[in-house]
């Protein structure tokens, strides 16, 4: 378990981003962004960070996309961006 990252989150994203012969604004392009590891990582090798992908819905939200109520019932809510075409369901209460 590492206790306290060995390097910046930005270092980190440029050394994956290095190995994967990729730059750190295509990840970000296709909804990838660095976060802190999981507390209980066991792996000997962890330098604090993890690359994860967004969810469309955070990635939309992130980059100021126009998302809109596309239905909403006692049951659930559609949304929709009005960019990417993309839609999302949530629960009515939110989750």
């Amino acid at each position: 378990m590492t206790t306290e990252p060995k390097v910046t989150a930005d270092g980190w994203a440029e050394a994956y981003a290095g190995r994967s012969g990729i730059t750190v604004e295509w990840l970000r392009q296709h909804g990838r962004e660095v976060r802190p590891c999981d507390p209980d990582c066991d792996y000997d090798g962890c330098e604090g960070w993890q690359m994860a992908h967004v969810t469309e819905y955070e990635f939309c939200e992130k980059n100021g996309h126009d998302i809109y109520t596309v239905e909403e019932s006692w049951a659930q809510i559609i949304k929709g961006c009005m960019r990417c075409t993309w839609q999302f369901v949530a629960r009515a209460d939110g989750g």
